[in-house]
């Protein structure tokens, strides 16, 4: 039945049990309607983004699964340590965007390089919004002044220190270059799954409605 208003008057209307039932039948009914509206607006299937980890269910009703969520973009010359005793005058750039971070290294060898794994630098993945152990990955890295290609590894351990190390040198020439201070680079991505990314680290978290 569709609710019907009481006009309430001083001293005539009577605050009975019948005009009280009236009004909870009409806010049940209000709140049945919202609900029909949202979802209308919202139904089965639909996609919803957030900037928070909220579940929007809280305020849309229904049943709603996180499937993904994006880094808010950052960039910066910070959060990596070079390994001084193998390297000199190192410079460090990064960029996060969307669920992926490029990091860009250049330094300076301080050491012959050649075919025995050496540190190169290290960093903390909290600082740029992660947790957990992600994956390792295999770059390659360049120095035009050793005329070499540099064959690098990242890896992780569980405390979330990440690793920057050459593992093998790639020499243009029979001889290997003994030349100290030749520049090098090594430019990588990685790309992360959403239980890597700190939540604070994130202004977009997305949502689809399964009930």
């Amino acid at each position: 039945m569709s609710y019907t208003r009481t006009t309430w008057q001083n001293s005539e209307t009577p605050l009975s049990a019948a005009n009280m039932n009236n009004i909870e039948d009409g806010i049940e009914e209000a709140l049945a309607q919202s609900a029909s509206v949202v979802s209308k607006l919202y139904p089965v299937g639909s996609i919803h983004i957030t900037d928070q980890n909220v579940n929007p269910g809280d305020t849309l009703g229904g049943t709603w699964e996180l499937i993904s969520k994006h880094f808010a973009n950052a960039r910066g010359t910070d959060g990596i340590t070079y390994n001084v005793t193998n390297t000199q005058n190192g410079t460090f750039a990064y960029i996060r965007t969307d669920q992926a971070i490029q990091f860009r290294l250049y330094w300076e060898n301080k050491i012959e390089y050649g075919d025995t794994a050496i540190e190169i630098a290290t960093f903390d993945i909290a600082d740029f919004g992660l947790t957990g152990s992600p994956y390792m990955i295999y770059p390659v890295g360049q120095s035009d002044g050793l005329n070499a290609t540099l064959l690098m590894r990242v890896s992780f351990d569980n405390t979330g220190r990440g690793v920057v190390s050459l593992f093998d040198t790639i020499y243009k020439g029979a001889t290997p270059a003994s030349q100290i201070g030749a520049s090098c680079q090594c430019n990588f991505m990685l790309m992360f799954a959403d239980y890597h990314m700190e939540d604070g680290a994130c202004n977009q978290f997305v949502w689809r409605r399964t009930a």
